[in-house]
């Protein structure tokens, strides 16, 4: 078995679903706890070896795009010192404002049952 930690749990899940694809058909379970990744080799038919467990974990970061800025293996161990992506640019939801009554709504489908009622007196 080969432990895979990282420092965020998020990038942790990505990055188990990646390498999910990429060994089940060699018979390896990644298995998470928290924010390490444990390849289970157990079931599969040879053992993993780590340089093998390397390639597929450099592979994987690069096609989920996580952004690392290192990658050390020590005995059993994988030590990826990852990156955040940053706190994400929260964008205020936009009022939908009726230009007769000034009547506010952040629901589309509603705007418009409202502005209906304008213009066909309902």
């Amino acid at each position: 078995m080969i432990r895979v930690r990282l420092n965020l749990e998020e990038n942790a899940v990505k990055l188990a679903g990646s390498l999910c694809e990429k060994l089940i058909e060699k018979s390896i379970i990644p298995v998470i706890n928290g924010s390490t990744i444990i390849l289970d080799d157990s079931s599969a038919g040879f053992k993993l070896s780590l340089e093998e467990a390397l390639s597929v974990i450099r592979s994987s970061l690069i096609e989920l795009r996580l952004r690392y800025r290192s990658i050390a293996a020590i005995g059993d161990e994988i030590r990826i010192d990852d990156e955040g992506m940053g706190k994400p640019f929260e964008e205020k939801e936009p009022f939908l404002i009726c230009p007769h009554c000034g009547f506010i709504t952040l629901y589309e489908e509603e705007y418009w049952i409202h502005l209906k009622s304008h213009y066909l007196g309902v």
